[in-house]
């Protein structure tokens, strides 16, 4: 529910800066995909759109499900 995402994310915050050695710990599981998001993020118009940025990458004709997933998973390799 949109009116309380809020505190999960608030109760981690405090969680997280409750003690020096807390805040010196990270979850590199938050870190990957916090680096991947970004990266896809701003590749998104270079790899899955083509230059109109209306129609999507082609790279198997015919087969729109096959050619999603590869796409994406070129996507996804490039991004990391």
């Amino acid at each position: 529910n949109a009116d309380y995402g809020f505190v999960p994310l608030i109760t981690y915050i405090y969680f997280r800066n409750l003690t020096p050695g807390m805040r010196s710990h990270s979850v590199d599981l938050l870190h990957q995909i916090g680096k991947t998001t970004l990266e896809t993020y701003l590749m998104q118009h270079h790899i899955w759109l083509t230059s109109d940025a209306k129609s999507l990458l082609t790279l198997i004709p015919g087969w729109p499900k096959v050619n999603m997933l590869v796409v994406s998973i070129i996507y996804y390799l490039i991004a990391r």
